[in-house]
């Protein structure tokens, strides 16, 4: 693990100081300034102007906007995602409508899962308190497992 880490930092630090940026729209100003093409250059150069277009991110935002995406269902028992359901007060109507939403999902804990809607974030939590905290991977092998003994039952019951 330890010699990948070591591969992925030298091909970050090669992509951003020697990596070439060819088809770059440079300014007057950076052709008068003879700011050289490469991504780290480029951008202290963009930090050291007055009035530079820095947008400022919380840590939180920009954790949601990383979390992969999946498709939620919307029902009568709640929002269903990955075959758990969700809650949030507030969302009667949309529970009843059955709909389908994007969903910010943390694959390393089902607790809670986040509806994205114009961009905002609401955040639902799990109903079912036995899959609190455990990954997504753990809560598929109990449901696989659960689902096994049940269909073993029902052929005994047969």
């Amino acid at each position: 693990m330890m010699d990948f880490e070591k591969i992925i930092l030298h091909c970050m630090i090669y992509y951003n100081s020697q990596r070439i940026i060819e088809n770059f729209p440079y300014t007057e100003a950076m052709i008068t300034d003879k700011v050289k093409p490469y991504a780290s250059y480029i951008w202290e150069w963009g930090k050291s102007l007055i009035g530079e277009n820095l947008i400022g991110v919380d840590s939180r935002e920009l954790m949601l906007t990383l979390l992969p995406r999946t498709t939620g269902k919307f029902g009568r028992t709640g929002l269903k995602v990955n075959k758990l359901r969700y809650h949030c007060e507030g969302y009667t109507e949309q529970y009843l409508s059955d709909g389908t939403v994007t969903v910010a999902c943390n694959p390393e804990d089902v607790t809670s899962v986040w509806v994205v809607e114009n961009g905002v974030y609401t955040e639902f939590t799990l109903i079912d308190s036995r899959f609190q905290g455990k990954n997504l991977v753990g809560v598929q092998e109990l449901q696989t497992g659960q689902k096994s003994i049940a269909k073993n039952e029902m052929r005994n019951n047969l």
